[in-house]
């Protein structure tokens, strides 16, 4: 990825690590009612992807699922991961939130390409720091996550291959009792 430019934050190909500020009192959000701190952490920063042109992390099986963030792992901490650009590197005044956060540390996988997206934050979420991808942790080098889309193709054809196999079992019994 070219050199980082102020304000941006870079979402890597691959596995990402973000440490994330969510204030412990969320907003209320009637699209959010009846979701815990975890699901809406997880849709932030899903959501927060989609402004990083050529960046896939939603399910490819279908963006709009209800299900929406489930591609977002929250984890307990990154680990030895070196932050690649961090929320005090953005120009212009500090960004803040207005009540008592808490930093949480989340992964994802793009299955994209390389892309950047201005800095994100809203009043309940700010994104305190991007984490560099290395080969020697693995949070950011473990293999990409099953797709949905090859385990629904793969069962499906697990149940053909039984359905065949009993179907020319049947005709085999019938072509015997002649």
């Amino acid at each position: 990825m070219a050199a980082l430019l102020p304000g941006f934050a870079p979402v890597f190909a691959g596995w990402n690590v973000w440490d994330v500020y969510q204030k412990d009192n969320l907003d209320f959000e009637l699209s959010m009612l009846g979701l815990d701190h975890d699901r809406r952490l997880r849709i932030w920063v899903e959501n927060a992807t989609h402004a990083a042109p050529g960046a896939q992390v939603t399910d490819e099986v279908d963006p709009n699922k209800p299900l929406v963030g489930d591609q977002v792992q929250i984890l307990p901490n990154p680990g030895s991961l070196v932050a690649a650009v961090r929320k005090e590197s953005v120009p212009g005044p500090a960004l803040l939130l207005d009540s008592q956060p808490t930093k949480r540390t989340v992964r994802f996988y793009n299955r994209g390409g390389a892309a950047v997206l201005p800095w994100p934050h809203d009043a309940n979420y700010l994104l305190d720091a991007v984490y560099e991808p290395t080969a020697t942790n693995e949070l950011t080098n473990a293999p990409p996550p099953a797709n949905p889309l090859a385990n629904a193709a793969s069962t499906l054809l697990t149940v053909a291959e039984i359905v065949g196999g009993l179907l020319l079992a049947i005709v085999v019994v019938q072509q015997v009792r002649r």
